[in-house]
């Protein structure tokens, strides 16, 4: 029995695999290439031009949606939320969390907040 076609297979594999080795280090490197968003610390977050108040009936503006864009939960009395400047409402704890954490603009109109 021949071993030639054994040792062609394996070369064949070892080749195979190097190129997806490549091409997964390939992703790897434009990935780390991504640019970070830009987000906004606590004191910038809180220096927001928008009105921080809890919510009532008359919070709501003819053009508002009754729930929250970001966790979809229907606004309740009482319940904090953030109007941008760009006028969308959300709730202040998720709006919070994605001005520091996911990106410094509105998640509605993509208002940039961060100068």
């Amino acid at each position: 029995m021949s071993t030639q076609p054994v040792l062609h297979i394996l070369r064949i594999d070892a080749r195979r695999l190097i190129n997806v080795l490549a091409e997964m280090q390939a992703i790897m490197e434009s990935e780390a290439q991504v640019p970070k968003p830009v987000t906004l610390s606590r004191k910038e977050l809180d220096m927001i031009k928008g009105a921080r108040k809890r919510f009532t009936k008359r919070t709501l503006r003819s053009t508002d949606s009754p729930q929250c864009a970001i966790c979809m939960d229907t606004y309740k009395t009482n319940r904090r939320v953030l109007r941008l400047p760009c006028g969308h409402l959300f709730c202040f704890e998720c709006i919070g969390r994605w001005l520091t954490t996911q990106s410094a603009t509105c998640p509605t109109c993509r208002l940039a907040l961060a100068e």
